[in-house]
């Protein structure tokens, strides 16, 4: 091969590791959603069995037995 055709060689293999690489950083930087953002908010504060729940437009943690705790700061 030549100098020529090695060049262009190289700059497709990168130009194509740059796209798999714009494409892999697209579904890795996905923005939490409010809810996943509550529940793991609620898991961390009172544990795995606990979940959010949205009482008069405030958020509150919802244990498996029914409990509503307000959310505490750290």
């Amino acid at each position: 091969m030549t100098t020529k055709q090695l060049n262009i060689l190289y700059a497709i293999v990168l130009t194509g590791f740059m796209v798999m690489l714009l494409g892999m950083s697209h579904y890795l930087d996905k923005p939490m959603s409010a809810e996943d953002y509550a529940d793991k908010l609620c898991k961390e504060l009172y544990g795995p069995q606990t979940g959010h729940k949205w009482v008069d437009a405030t958020l509150r943690c919802e244990t498996v037995r029914g409990e509503v705790l307000a959310i505490r700061k750290q």
